[in-house]
């Protein structure tokens, strides 16, 4: 089984970092924003320009993704955040038939994000780290913190 991680660099990456003994003993790949934070990770990593810096690396990165997705073809797709690459890469997985989970943040207390809100109707499993979220919605599932 291979399982693409998925997380932006700073507290998505933290938090993917906290629940690496459940990947780790799988073959994996992480997707993450290239910064200086990211630069030594041991793993297997994907580095995407941060559209934040540039706006104009969007289409840029959107197609390193589809060629990344193509190439690795993963069993899971598990995301902490990556923003809005997160949808697309969940669309993306919807046709290859590719299992995905999405992980709200923890920072995230009493509602869930943009891109969850449009992820919780996508991904196959998704998953808030504060029980009350989950109380509002039959799509969102509490399983405990990651951190």
């Amino acid at each position: 089984m291979k399982i693409a991680l998925l997380c932006a660099s700073g507290g998505h990456l933290t938090e993917m970092m906290c629940i690496k003994e459940a990947w780790k003993k799988y073959d994996h790949f992480i997707v993450t924003l290239d910064c200086s934070r990211t630069e030594n990770i041991k793993d297997d990593v994907y580095l995407i320009e941060n559209p934040e810096k540039n706006l104009r690396s969007y289409p840029r990165s959107l197609r390193k993704l589809f060629f990344m997705m193509s190439k690795e073809k993963p069993d899971v797709i598990i995301s902490t955040g990556l923003g809005w690459f997160d949808i697309f890469v969940f669309l993306l997985a919807k046709l290859t038939k590719s299992h995905t989970i999405y992980i709200e943040s923890w920072c995230r207390t009493d509602s869930c994000t943009g891109t969850g809100n449009i992820l919780k109707h996508i991904a196959d499993e998704f998953l808030v780290q504060w029980p009350e979220i989950a109380k509002e919605d039959e799509k969102v599932k509490f399983r405990g913190g990651v951190i």
